[in-house]
């Protein structure tokens, strides 16, 4: 037999109303005793009144009597309990969604249907990206936006400069250890365009026209470096002989003399 909130409250009630009468009877028996002798229903005796009170008296002081009114005190704690646990529980059950017998969770199926359905989505992802490499107006505005992109970094908008790995002295000492300066310049066109680093003191400063040019001095190496014209209050405040930085790059043309620097920005 399944136990279940609904028989133990049956239970409970039957258990409750035993003790509830047997309690009610016993104090009731000597009350309907005193009535029936007073109206003659039975045969009177000496001193009823303080008979059935004595007896009463002697019932309640019984220990089965104390043992019957705690018994019944606990089954109807314990029955109030019960109802509202009963109660509880019922409002639990009620708050669960209902689960589906027909419908298992993850089965073989479902995961195949996932499964093919990420597949086919793949498939037209992969075929609109090779439709829009085919079309004309897509190939162009990509090679736009690449061409925006190297224009950007090349005008330094974001602060990126590569650096050549070289230093200044380096790339013309190619020109000094026996090359000839068709040699040498092969070794130099890898960082062509490339940013450098030199330092030294200012010989010369003067204005090129569309720029202003400083040549730069540094244990016996030379290098001409040529600043846009927004520079040109910056380079008046050095004289001849200042220690200064510049940071440039190497330009193409090179002859192994001095090196050649364009773009150039003042450091220091």
């Amino acid at each position: 037999m399944r136990i279940t909130t609904k028989s133990i409250r049956r239970g409970a009630i039957g258990i409750f109303l035993a003790a509830s009468s047997l309690l009610v009877g016993s104090l009731l028996v000597p009350a309907f005793t005193v009535v029936f002798e007073r109206y003659k229903m039975i045969e009177p005796t000496a001193d009823l009144i303080v008979a059935a009170g004595k007896a009463t008296l002697h019932l309640v002081t019984t220990p089965w009597f104390a043992w019957a009114a705690g018994s019944g005190m606990g089954l109807a704690t314990g029955f109030v309990v019960g109802v509202w646990l009963d109660a509880l529980m019922k409002r639990r059950e009620d708050a669960q969604p209902p689960k589906s017998a027909n419908a298992p969770e993850n089965t073989e199926k479902d995961r195949q249907t996932l499964a093919l359905e990420a597949h086919t989505a793949e498939l037209q992802r992969a075929n609109e990206l090779r439709r829009q490499e085919s079309d004309p107006l897509h190939v162009a505005l990509m090679k736009h936006a690449e061409q925006q992109a190297e224009e950007i970094l090349e005008k330094g908008k974001f602060g990126q400069k590569q650096f050549t790995n070289r230093t200044a002295t380096e790339l013309l000492d190619y020109y000094r250890n026996g090359l000839t300066p068709l040699q040498a310049g092969k070794l130099v066109q890898p960082h062509v365009g490339l940013w450098i680093r030199v330092e030294g003191a200012a010989m010369m400063i003067l204005d090129g026209g569309m720029d202003v040019v400083v040549v730069i001095q540094n244990s016996g190496y030379t290098f001409e470096c040529r600043f846009e014209k927004k520079w040109e209050t910056s380079l008046m405040r050095f004289n001849k002989g200042d220690v200064m930085s510049v940071v440039g790059k190497v330009s193409p043309s090179q002859n192994g003399q001095q090196l050649y620097m364009s773009s150039c920005e003042l450091e220091s």
